[in-house]
């Protein structure tokens, strides 16, 4: 039988195998999600987390408890607003946007002229009109999971998909 400590929590039970978890005096929404074996499965409140690691923005961290998305470019109204200067010249106004639904995390390129990479593998960029159809490579799409590298330009963002409150300890 697996022991479960809560950690860092004021109060938290198990009903009926969801994670159930207050937090007095913060008004903080948590994602659940179900975890463990098949006999045994607990929802657990899960953190996304993008981290900028290379370019401009480098050490800029941006947390989602709750559902979102949010669009990386060089525009303004971009959520996570490159600069709009010739060493960003090869990021569009609107390069991608991040699908953020806990524990799930999407990134859809936007049509960019340069295209977007997830560990190093192009997934997406303006389809060429002289082509026939749409492949799965021109539609851009792919969901992400915790440690991938997406890279738009000299930008690299790291993406963190946490478990937050428990820790499994061993019984001895």
């Amino acid at each position: 039988m697996d022991v479960i400590a809560w950690v860092g929590l004021p109060f938290a039970s198990l009903i009926n195998n969801y994670a159930i978890i207050a937090l007095p005096l913060a008004r903080q929404s948590f994602s659940l999600v179900r975890l463990g074996s098949e006999r045994n499965r607990h929802m657990l409140p899960v953190r996304i987390t993008l981290t900028i690691t290379e370019g401009s923005l480098n050490g800029e961290e941006y947390y989602f408890h709750e559902s979102a998305q949010w669009v990386l470019g060089r525009s303004p109204d971009c959520d996570i607003a490159l600069p709009m200067d010739l060493l960003h010249r090869d990021i569009s106004r609107h390069h991608c946007a991040f699908e953020i639904n806990p524990p799930t995390v999407r990134v859809h390129d936007l049509n960019s002229l340069n295209g977007t990479y997830v560990n190093g593998e192009k997934i997406g960029r303006r389809p060429d009109p002289l082509s026939q159809g749409s492949s799965d490579h021109e539609r851009g799409t792919r969901e992400l999971r915790h440690g991938d590298l997406v890279r738009v330009g000299d930008t690299a963002i790291r993406i963190g998909v946490d478990v937050l409150g428990l820790v499994p300890m061993t019984s001895g």
